[in-house]
Protein backbone atom coordinates (compact mmCIF):
# COMPACT_ATOMS: atom_id res chain seq x y z
CA UNK A 1 0.00 0.00 0.00
CA UNK A 2 1.75 3.79 -0.92
CA UNK A 3 0.12 6.77 0.36
CA UNK A 4 2.33 9.24 2.31
CA UNK A 5 4.37 6.07 3.03
CA UNK A 6 4.70 2.79 1.91
CA UNK A 7 3.60 -0.80 3.95
CA UNK A 8 3.38 -4.00 2.41
CA UNK A 9 1.01 -7.01 4.08
CA UNK A 10 2.72 -9.92 3.70
CA UNK A 11 0.42 -13.12 4.04
CA UNK A 12 1.40 -16.68 4.49
CA UNK A 13 -0.19 -19.87 5.03
CA UNK A 14 -3.16 -21.33 6.73
CA UNK A 15 -3.58 -20.68 10.39
CA UNK A 16 -3.64 -22.73 13.39
CA UNK A 17 -7.57 -21.79 13.60
CA UNK A 18 -10.02 -22.96 11.17
CA UNK A 19 -10.86 -20.19 8.12
CA UNK A 20 -7.51 -18.06 9.05
CA UNK A 21 -3.95 -17.16 7.87
CA UNK A 22 -1.05 -16.01 9.55
CA UNK A 23 -0.17 -12.49 8.05
CA UNK A 24 3.16 -9.64 9.01
CA UNK A 25 2.95 -5.75 7.90
CA UNK A 26 7.03 -5.29 6.56
CA UNK A 27 9.16 -6.88 8.42
CA UNK A 28 7.81 -6.76 12.00
CA UNK A 29 8.23 -9.22 14.18
CA UNK A 30 4.31 -9.81 15.40
CA UNK A 31 2.71 -12.37 13.14
CA UNK A 32 -1.00 -11.87 13.17
CA UNK A 33 -3.62 -14.33 12.48
CA UNK A 34 -6.58 -12.91 10.18
CA UNK A 35 -9.90 -14.08 8.75
CA UNK A 36 -8.83 -16.35 5.14
CA UNK A 37 -11.77 -13.69 3.87
CA UNK A 38 -9.44 -11.98 2.97
CA UNK A 39 -8.21 -13.95 0.19
CA UNK A 40 -11.18 -13.20 -1.77
CA UNK A 41 -10.76 -9.31 -1.69
CA UNK A 42 -6.99 -9.88 -1.95
CA UNK A 43 -7.07 -12.32 -4.39
CA UNK A 44 -9.19 -11.17 -7.34
CA UNK A 45 -8.59 -11.77 -11.23
CA UNK A 46 -7.15 -8.63 -12.82
CA UNK A 47 -9.63 -8.22 -15.29
CA UNK A 48 -11.92 -7.32 -12.36
CA UNK A 49 -9.82 -4.14 -11.76
CA UNK A 50 -10.67 -3.07 -15.93
CA UNK A 51 -13.56 -0.45 -16.56
CA UNK A 52 -16.20 -2.43 -17.65
CA UNK A 53 -17.14 0.26 -20.74
CA UNK A 54 -16.23 -0.37 -24.39
CA UNK A 55 -14.50 3.23 -24.15
CA UNK A 56 -14.79 6.22 -21.50
CA UNK A 57 -15.82 8.59 -24.66
CA UNK A 58 -18.91 10.82 -24.66
CA UNK A 59 -20.83 11.60 -27.49
CA UNK A 60 -21.32 15.48 -26.31
CA UNK A 61 -17.16 15.42 -26.62
CA UNK A 62 -16.68 13.90 -30.26
CA UNK A 63 -16.27 16.04 -33.38
CA UNK A 64 -16.18 13.34 -35.85
CA UNK A 65 -17.59 9.55 -36.11
CA UNK A 66 -17.07 7.00 -39.23
CA UNK A 67 -18.78 3.79 -39.44
CA UNK A 68 -17.47 1.00 -42.41
CA UNK A 69 -19.45 -2.16 -42.66
CA UNK A 70 -17.39 -4.99 -44.42
CA UNK A 71 -21.21 -6.04 -46.04
CA UNK A 72 -21.83 -2.29 -47.36
CA UNK A 73 -19.64 -0.04 -49.95
CA UNK A 74 -20.36 3.11 -48.31
CA UNK A 75 -18.92 4.80 -44.91
CA UNK A 76 -21.37 6.25 -42.25
CA UNK A 77 -19.94 9.62 -41.51
CA UNK A 78 -21.01 12.14 -39.22
CA UNK A 79 -19.42 15.39 -38.16
CA UNK A 80 -20.12 18.43 -35.82
CA UNK A 81 -21.08 21.87 -37.36
CA UNK A 82 -18.35 23.54 -36.55
CA UNK A 83 -20.70 26.67 -36.05
CA UNK A 84 -23.62 27.90 -33.61
CA UNK A 85 -25.03 25.29 -31.42
CA UNK A 86 -22.03 22.19 -32.91
CA UNK A 87 -25.18 20.08 -34.02
CA UNK A 88 -24.77 17.12 -36.26
CA UNK A 89 -24.03 16.98 -40.04
CA UNK A 90 -24.26 13.60 -41.67
CA UNK A 91 -20.98 13.68 -44.56
CA UNK A 92 -21.55 10.39 -45.98
CA UNK A 93 -23.50 8.84 -47.83
CA UNK A 94 -25.56 12.12 -48.03
CA UNK A 95 -25.45 15.75 -46.99
CA UNK A 96 -27.48 16.41 -44.63
CA UNK A 97 -28.23 17.74 -41.40
CA UNK A 98 -28.07 15.32 -38.62
CA UNK A 99 -31.09 14.81 -35.79
CA UNK A 100 -29.09 15.32 -32.37
CA UNK A 101 -31.06 13.53 -30.37
CA UNK A 102 -31.16 10.40 -32.59
CA UNK A 103 -27.49 11.02 -33.18
CA UNK A 104 -27.23 10.81 -29.20
CA UNK A 105 -29.58 8.09 -28.58
CA UNK A 106 -27.35 6.10 -31.03
CA UNK A 107 -23.69 6.68 -30.27
CA UNK A 108 -24.46 6.89 -26.42
CA UNK A 109 -25.09 2.87 -25.77
CA UNK A 110 -22.77 1.90 -28.46
CA UNK A 111 -19.44 4.17 -26.57
CA UNK A 112 -20.79 2.63 -23.19
CA UNK A 113 -21.62 -0.61 -24.27
CA UNK A 114 -20.74 -3.11 -21.09
CA UNK A 115 -17.68 -5.59 -21.68
CA UNK A 116 -19.26 -9.08 -20.70
CA UNK A 117 -14.98 -10.33 -20.42
CA UNK A 118 -11.58 -9.99 -21.88
CA UNK A 119 -10.14 -13.27 -23.37
CA UNK A 120 -6.96 -14.70 -22.54
CA UNK A 121 -3.92 -12.71 -23.48
CA UNK A 122 -2.09 -13.74 -26.50
CA UNK A 123 -5.42 -15.17 -28.30
CA UNK A 124 -5.41 -14.63 -31.51
CA UNK A 125 -6.86 -12.32 -33.38
CA UNK A 126 -7.63 -13.90 -36.82
CA UNK A 127 -9.69 -16.77 -35.04
CA UNK A 128 -11.78 -13.46 -33.67
CA UNK A 129 -12.08 -12.22 -37.10
CA UNK A 130 -10.24 -9.06 -36.59
CA UNK A 131 -8.21 -9.32 -39.58
CA UNK A 132 -11.17 -9.17 -41.67
CA UNK A 133 -13.22 -7.45 -39.30
CA UNK A 134 -17.85 -6.84 -39.72
CA UNK A 135 -17.08 -3.45 -39.11
CA UNK A 136 -14.59 -0.62 -37.71
CA UNK A 137 -15.70 2.29 -35.85
CA UNK A 138 -13.78 5.10 -35.72
CA UNK A 139 -14.25 7.85 -33.31
CA UNK A 140 -12.49 11.84 -32.98
CA UNK A 141 -12.73 12.98 -30.14
CA UNK A 142 -12.50 17.04 -29.77
CA UNK A 143 -8.98 18.15 -29.11
CA UNK A 144 -7.37 14.49 -29.53
CA UNK A 145 -4.77 14.11 -32.54
CA UNK A 146 -5.22 11.26 -32.79
CA UNK A 147 -8.53 8.78 -33.22
CA UNK A 148 -9.73 5.77 -31.23
CA UNK A 149 -10.88 2.91 -33.56
CA UNK A 150 -13.00 0.24 -32.34
CA UNK A 151 -12.83 -2.69 -34.65
CA UNK A 152 -15.64 -5.45 -34.61
CA UNK A 153 -14.54 -9.36 -34.91
CA UNK A 154 -16.78 -12.27 -35.48
CA UNK A 155 -19.94 -12.97 -33.44
CA UNK A 156 -18.68 -15.20 -30.46
CA UNK A 157 -19.55 -18.79 -30.50
CA UNK A 158 -20.10 -18.92 -26.99
CA UNK A 159 -21.78 -15.70 -25.68
CA UNK A 160 -25.42 -15.26 -27.71
CA UNK A 161 -25.17 -11.74 -29.41
CA UNK A 162 -21.67 -11.59 -28.54
CA UNK A 163 -18.98 -9.87 -30.90
CA UNK A 164 -15.29 -9.86 -30.29
CA UNK A 165 -13.94 -6.51 -30.46
CA UNK A 166 -10.37 -4.49 -30.39
CA UNK A 167 -9.89 -0.75 -28.93
CA UNK A 168 -7.03 1.38 -30.08
CA UNK A 169 -6.54 2.63 -27.18
CA UNK A 170 -6.46 -0.92 -24.19
CA UNK A 171 -4.68 -3.65 -24.82
CA UNK A 172 -6.39 -6.88 -25.24
CA UNK A 173 -9.68 -8.12 -27.08
CA UNK A 174 -12.94 -8.28 -25.65
CA UNK A 175 -16.77 -9.53 -25.87
CA UNK A 176 -18.98 -7.07 -26.27
CA UNK A 177 -22.83 -7.82 -26.54
CA UNK A 178 -25.81 -5.90 -27.69
CA UNK A 179 -23.54 -4.19 -30.78
CA UNK A 180 -25.14 -5.44 -33.78
CA UNK A 181 -28.65 -3.98 -33.34
CA UNK A 182 -26.78 -0.39 -32.97
CA UNK A 183 -24.82 -1.54 -36.03
CA UNK A 184 -27.77 -1.36 -37.99
CA UNK A 185 -28.60 2.32 -37.83
CA UNK A 186 -29.34 3.70 -41.25
CA UNK A 187 -28.58 6.91 -42.80
CA UNK A 188 -32.33 7.90 -42.94
CA UNK A 189 -32.57 7.57 -38.79
CA UNK A 190 -29.86 9.58 -38.30
CA UNK A 191 -30.63 12.59 -40.06
CA UNK A 192 -32.88 15.26 -39.38
CA UNK A 193 -36.34 15.20 -40.94
CA UNK A 194 -37.30 18.83 -40.63
CA UNK A 195 -37.76 21.11 -42.65
CA UNK A 196 -35.09 24.14 -41.97
CA UNK A 197 -36.05 25.63 -38.76
CA UNK A 198 -36.97 29.71 -39.08
CA UNK A 199 -37.36 31.57 -35.91
CA UNK A 200 -41.13 33.03 -35.81
CA UNK A 201 -40.14 36.39 -34.74
CA UNK A 202 -37.73 36.75 -37.56
CA UNK A 203 -40.38 36.35 -40.35
CA UNK A 204 -42.28 39.15 -41.27
CA UNK A 205 -44.22 38.41 -44.15
CA UNK A 206 -45.84 34.47 -45.21
CA UNK A 207 -46.54 34.64 -48.94
CA UNK A 208 -49.06 31.62 -49.58
CA UNK A 209 -50.11 31.54 -52.99
CA UNK A 210 -51.92 34.77 -54.01
CA UNK A 211 -52.10 35.22 -49.95
CA UNK A 212 -49.89 37.47 -48.33
CA UNK A 213 -49.64 37.36 -44.40
CA UNK A 214 -47.80 41.19 -42.96
CA UNK A 215 -46.84 42.02 -39.35
CA UNK A 216 -48.67 44.98 -38.26
CA UNK A 217 -46.21 47.84 -37.43
CA UNK A 218 -46.44 47.97 -33.52
CA UNK A 219 -48.90 44.93 -32.38
CA UNK A 220 -48.34 41.39 -32.16
CA UNK A 221 -51.30 40.56 -35.15
CA UNK A 222 -51.16 40.39 -38.70
CA UNK A 223 -52.64 41.77 -41.40
CA UNK A 224 -54.07 39.51 -44.53
CA UNK A 225 -53.88 40.58 -47.77
CA UNK A 226 -55.46 38.82 -50.75
CA UNK A 227 -55.55 39.48 -54.62
CA UNK A 228 -58.31 41.53 -55.68
CA UNK A 229 -59.81 41.56 -52.36
CA UNK A 230 -60.88 44.56 -50.78
CA UNK A 231 -60.74 43.70 -47.13
CA UNK A 232 -57.59 43.22 -44.84
CA UNK A 233 -58.35 41.13 -42.00
CA UNK A 234 -56.40 41.37 -38.66
CA UNK A 235 -54.72 37.73 -37.91
CA UNK A 236 -54.40 37.37 -34.13
CA UNK A 237 -50.69 36.29 -32.90
CA UNK A 238 -51.58 33.16 -31.21
CA UNK A 239 -53.32 31.73 -33.83
CA UNK A 240 -50.92 32.72 -36.41
CA UNK A 241 -47.95 31.46 -34.24
CA UNK A 242 -50.08 27.92 -33.96
CA UNK A 243 -50.16 27.86 -37.74
CA UNK A 244 -46.14 28.35 -38.33
CA UNK A 245 -45.20 25.52 -35.48
CA UNK A 246 -47.08 23.31 -37.49
CA UNK A 247 -45.34 24.58 -40.52
CA UNK A 248 -42.04 24.37 -39.00
CA UNK A 249 -42.77 20.77 -37.50
CA UNK A 250 -43.80 19.19 -40.52
CA UNK A 251 -41.60 15.79 -40.51
CA UNK A 252 -40.73 13.34 -43.49
CA UNK A 253 -40.66 9.56 -43.57
CA UNK A 254 -38.59 9.25 -46.74
CA UNK A 255 -36.44 11.51 -49.62
CA UNK A 256 -36.16 11.71 -53.02
CA UNK A 257 -33.69 12.79 -54.97
CA UNK A 258 -35.60 16.03 -57.41
CA UNK A 259 -35.00 14.61 -60.95
CA UNK A 260 -37.18 15.85 -63.33
CA UNK A 261 -38.66 11.96 -63.42
CA UNK A 262 -39.56 12.35 -59.73
CA UNK A 263 -40.40 15.84 -59.72
CA UNK A 264 -43.30 15.13 -62.45
CA UNK A 265 -44.11 11.77 -60.10
CA UNK A 266 -44.58 13.73 -56.91
CA UNK A 267 -46.70 17.05 -59.19
CA UNK A 268 -43.96 19.34 -58.67
CA UNK A 269 -43.34 20.87 -61.94
CA UNK A 270 -44.55 24.54 -62.67
CA UNK A 271 -47.02 22.80 -64.99
CA UNK A 272 -48.46 21.21 -61.83
CA UNK A 273 -49.31 24.32 -59.62
CA UNK A 274 -47.63 23.55 -56.53
CA UNK A 275 -48.44 25.61 -53.38
CA UNK A 276 -45.68 27.76 -52.70
CA UNK A 277 -44.97 29.21 -49.25
CA UNK A 278 -42.55 31.98 -48.92
CA UNK A 279 -40.97 33.31 -45.59
CA UNK A 280 -39.55 37.09 -45.93
CA UNK A 281 -37.72 39.11 -43.56
CA UNK A 282 -37.93 42.49 -43.51
CA UNK A 283 -33.96 43.92 -43.77
CA UNK A 284 -33.17 46.72 -40.99
CA UNK A 285 -31.94 50.13 -41.94
CA UNK A 286 -28.45 49.18 -40.84
CA UNK A 287 -28.01 45.81 -43.31
CA UNK A 288 -25.46 46.65 -46.13
CA UNK A 289 -28.33 45.28 -48.54
CA UNK A 290 -31.30 47.78 -47.66
CA UNK A 291 -31.89 48.84 -51.33
CA UNK A 292 -33.46 44.92 -51.61
CA UNK A 293 -35.84 45.90 -48.81
CA UNK A 294 -36.67 41.78 -47.84
CA UNK A 295 -34.87 38.82 -47.78
CA UNK A 296 -35.99 35.46 -48.82
CA UNK A 297 -35.67 33.15 -45.77
CA UNK A 298 -37.28 30.05 -46.67
CA UNK A 299 -39.50 28.91 -49.65
CA UNK A 300 -41.26 25.72 -49.61
CA UNK A 301 -43.18 24.05 -52.42
CA UNK A 302 -45.98 21.31 -52.15
CA UNK A 303 -46.94 18.85 -54.38
CA UNK A 304 -50.24 17.62 -54.94
CA UNK A 305 -51.16 14.01 -52.79
CA UNK A 306 -49.99 10.71 -54.42
CA UNK A 307 -50.62 7.78 -52.79
CA UNK A 308 -51.32 9.86 -49.16
CA UNK A 309 -48.22 11.07 -49.94
CA UNK A 310 -47.13 14.38 -50.63
CA UNK A 311 -43.74 16.14 -51.54
CA UNK A 312 -41.70 19.47 -50.25
CA UNK A 313 -39.01 20.89 -52.12
CA UNK A 314 -37.28 23.78 -50.37
CA UNK A 315 -35.85 25.84 -52.62
CA UNK A 316 -34.24 24.48 -54.98
CA UNK A 317 -32.98 21.55 -52.87
CA UNK A 318 -31.24 18.37 -54.75
CA UNK A 319 -33.91 16.49 -52.17
CA UNK A 320 -37.63 15.94 -51.56
CA UNK A 321 -39.20 15.66 -48.42
CA UNK A 322 -41.85 12.75 -48.77
CA UNK A 323 -44.77 13.76 -46.09
CA UNK A 324 -47.70 12.00 -45.11
CA UNK A 325 -50.59 13.89 -46.77
CA UNK A 326 -52.27 14.37 -43.65
CA UNK A 327 -49.60 16.38 -41.46
CA UNK A 328 -50.52 19.15 -44.34
CA UNK A 329 -54.39 19.09 -44.11
CA UNK A 330 -54.27 22.29 -41.27
CA UNK A 331 -52.69 23.98 -45.12
CA UNK A 332 -56.42 23.79 -46.36
CA UNK A 333 -58.14 25.37 -43.48
CA UNK A 334 -55.86 28.23 -42.48
CA UNK A 335 -54.63 30.70 -43.36
CA UNK A 336 -56.04 30.15 -47.01
CA UNK A 337 -59.21 30.08 -45.02
CA UNK A 338 -59.10 33.76 -43.71
CA UNK A 339 -61.70 34.68 -40.52
CA UNK A 340 -63.63 37.22 -40.56
CA UNK A 341 -62.42 41.31 -39.57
Amino acid sequence: FRANKKETLLIGVEGAAPETLYARLDSGKTVYLISSKISSLAFRPVQDYRDPRLTILSSGHLDEVTLTKKAELQQLRLKRDQKGERGWLLETPVSAKGDDEAVNAWLNPLLSAPIIRWIPEGSDATACGLDTPSAILTLHEEGATSPIILTLGSPTPDTPGGLFVKCSDRPGIAVVTGLTTILATTPLSLRSKKIKQIEYDTVDRIEIAETSFERKASSDEWIARQKEATNTPLIPSDQMKQWYDQLQGLSAVSFEAATPEHLIGRNLTPTNHPLTIRLIARLSENTAQEEKGETLLAEYSIGMETKNEVALREGDAPELLILPASSVEFLKTFPTQLPRQ
